[in-house]
This record gives C-alpha cells, sequence and structure tokens, in this order.
C-alpha cells in the first residue's frame, strides 16, 4: 500500500468518496482497492491509488 503525507484543510469532508473494495473473481481470493490520498497538504488535488492483495491461507476456486 502506499502512505499519503498530506491533509486536507478544506471543509468539502469528502473522504471516501472514491474508496472502492472488490473480490476479484478469477480467483476468489485476490482483493482489489482503491482510494483518494493527498500527496501534499492542501485544499484540493487528490491522488488515487490501486492496489491489490491476497491472504496466503486463501483457498479461492475462482469461476
Amino acid at each position: 500500500m502506499f502512505n499519503g503525507s498530506g491533509a486536507q484543510f478544506s471543509s468539502f469532508k469528502r473522504w471516501g468518496d472514491y474508496s472502492s473494495m472488490s473480490v476479484d473473481p478469477t480467483d476468489d481470493c485476490t482483493f482489489w482497492y482503491t482510494n483518494e490520498y493527498y500527496a501534499t497538504t492542501s485544499s484540493f488535488n487528490w491522488r488515487t491509488r490501486i492496489a491489490a492483495f491476497k491472504f496466503d491461507s486463501c483457498k479461492g476456486h475462482g469461476r
């Protein structure tokens, strides 16, 4: 994953509007996650990250 280093200082309070997590149907084990973050402190101009991870113990079957 990735650590953002900034903070939002506006009054928008819209964190999480563009967050999502889903399970990959090809293996039923991989989680795909997207979220926004601030690289530096500002009132706007967030960035997006996409990450995937899975647990070693998962024994998904896929479809």
